[in-house]
C-alpha cells in the first residue's frame, strides 16, 4: 500500500499567558514522540496596544514573530 499523500500535521498548540506591563510570557506545552515538551516565549506590546513582537528558534533558525490584534 502507497503511504498517504496528505501531510501529516501536529495538532494545535495549547498555551498560557502572563504579562506585566508591556512584556508577555507565552507558554507551550506539546507532546512529541511520547514526551512532553514545552517552550516559552518571551513577547512585547507596542506602544499603541496593538501588536505583539518576539522571537522563536526552531530547529537552529531564529524567526521574528509578530501578533496583531484583530480590530
Amino acid at each position: 500500500m502507497a503511504p498517504s499523500s496528505r501531510a501529516r500535521h501536529p495538532p494545535p498548540k495549547q498555551g498560557t499567558y502572563t504579562y506585566q506591563g508591556k512584556e508577555v510570557t507565552l507558554t507551550t506545552t506539546h507532546q512529541d514522540d511520547g514526551k512532553t515538551v514545552t517552550r516559552i516565549v518571551r513577547l512585547v506590546m507596542d506602544d499603541t496596544n496593538q501588536t505583539l513582537a518576539g522571537t522563536v528558534t526552531e530547529d537552529g533558525v531564529r524567526k521574528g514573530i509578530i501578533y496583531t490584534r484583530k480590530k
